[in-house]
């Protein structure tokens, strides 16, 4: 059996999405200690998920740190149980680590501009008041729509049959451009048309689409009036 010391050597010789990929092997290995919890490689990414759902742990853990109570979490997601959220609970507490670095990531991809990140939550927090009150003149009547309204519907209308991974989202003053990266051409298509349906988002335009160099994914920009 090789000895911690050893395995660790052999992780530094591996290149980030090797580590990735080795991560997501061994959270499908552990999955019995959370079993309302699944990672599958293909499904967004293959981040961790409530069961039976396309809804990351992270943007749960998100909303909690925002202050929004569980009463509400499931309100906003009428799926989840309140099992649901305890499992997603357990699983932070084992993985606090990971959780963080996907909502740094998040945050990361919304606000680039922003390079030294200290408190992502707070940061987005500030972050999106400084964008509303830039962008609402006074005397106008618009809708507050926080960036992750904006991810919870996206991420609330996508398909369950589909894998697609949001790398970048872009706020402007009445519209949101979000980058991202699917599996077809048809499933660009068939998120636009779920998105078309939300009460949140108004007209949904494909601004382009394209397949990576690798062949294995398809490359689209949307652009959603809000």
């Amino acid at each position: 059996m090789p000895k911690i010391d050893d395995i660790e050597k052999e992780l530094e010789s591996l290149s980030r999405s090797e580590k990735a990929q080795l991560l997501q092997r061994i959270v499908r290995d552990l999955g019995d200690a959370f079993p309302g919890v699944e990672s599958t490689p293909g499904v967004c990414g293959g981040e961790p998920c409530i069961l039976r759902t396309r809804i990351p742990v992270w943007i749960l853990e998100q909303m909690r740190r925002r202050g929004i109570s569980e009463a509400d979490i499931l309100r906003s997601y009428p799926t989840l149980r309140a099992e649901d959220l305890a499992a997603a609970w357990a699983y932070v507490r084992a993985y606090r680590a990971d959780i963080d670095r996907q909502i740094r990531e998040i945050f990361h991809s919304t606000f680039p501009e922003i390079t030294r990140i200290v408190d992502p939550l707070h940061q987005m927090q500030v972050a999106m008041t400084e964008a509303k009150q830039n962008a609402v003149l006074p005397g106008e009547d618009k809708r507050e729509i926080r960036s992750i309204d904006i991810l919870n519907e996206f991420s609330r209308l996508a398909p369950e049959n589909i894998d697609v991974i949001v790398t970048r989202m872009v706020i402007g003053e009445e519209s949101v451009l979000i980058s991202g990266d699917t599996d077809t051409f048809n499933a660009v298509d068939d998120i636009q048309n779920r998105l078309d349906g939300s009460d949140l988002f108004g007209k949904v335009t494909i601004s382009s689409t394209n397949r990576e160099r690798s062949g294995n994914r398809i490359q689209f920009k949307m652009r959603i009036e809000l």
